[in-house]
């Protein structure tokens, strides 16, 4: 399960697309709200599929959480 099930508003995550059925979760908040470079190799087992792979950090996406209104 994503260590975040229920994102914040306005907060940014750091995402993985699951290698074998492009579920997307998140990994953990982007404290660089978007900025920072990331220089990793994470090792992932989706909660979905339980596929466990190695994902460079260029194949994670960045999302900020829509707004509350």
């Amino acid at each position: 399960m994503s260590p975040y099930p229920e994102l914040e508003p306005g907060e940014w995550y750091l995402l993985v697309v699951c290698q074998n059925c492009n579920a997307r979760h998140s990994l953990f908040r982007d404290l660089t709200r978007g900025e920072g470079r990331i220089l990793a190799t994470y090792r992932w087992t989706c909660p979905d599929c339980h596929h466990t792979g190695e994902y460079e950090s260029e194949k994670l996406e960045r999302y900020r959480h829509a707004s509350a209104k």
